[in-house]
């Protein structure tokens, strides 16, 4: 065999190794690149369900505010039922569902004195509720924050 032969053998070789690596670094680049999109895809879908949640929240607490701006006696009923939305929301806290547990047993017994003449007084229960819904919110934002920080990462 002559030198030629031998130096195209060996260049043969070295070409054949060097393709072989360009190619599992291009398949470790494309698994990686899928995992970081798979990534990237997950955290975002956490992100708009936290929205929606967030959202619904929002919802919950307005028409809470809403129901209490009622006088009427015989609208009761909607103060207790917002109360009730509201604590099942899954971002109230355990003491923003208590205080307005505390609320929602107050205007039972508001509305069982069928009293109509009677003005209601639930101010005492409104300043837990309303520090808990916005330590709430707080949360759910911050939340939010961390996980579009993980995006931009």
């Amino acid at each position: 065999m002559n030198v030629a032969a031998i130096i195209a053998a060996v260049v043969a070789v070295i070409a054949a190794f060097g393709s072989a690596g360009a190619a599992l670094l291009s398949y470790r680049s494309q698994n990686d690149a899928r995992r970081s999109a798979e990534k990237v895809n997950s955290i975002n879908h956490q992100i708009a369900a936290l929205d929606r949640r967030i959202e619904g929240f929002r919802n919950d607490y307005r028409d809470y505010a809403h129901s209490l701006a009622i006088t009427k006696f015989s609208d009761m009923g909607k103060v207790i039922s917002s109360c009730e939305v509201l604590r099942a929301n899954a971002l109230a806290t355990t003491h923003m569902s208590a205080a307005l547990g505390t609320l929602t047993i107050a205007v039972t017994d508001f509305s069982k004195r069928r009293n109509p003449d009677e003005e209601p007084a639930f101010d005492g229960y409104l300043e837990d509720i309303r520090e808990e819904y916005v330590k709430a919110m707080t949360r759910a934002e911050a939340r939010r924050e961390e996980l579009t920080r993980q995006v931009s990462a």
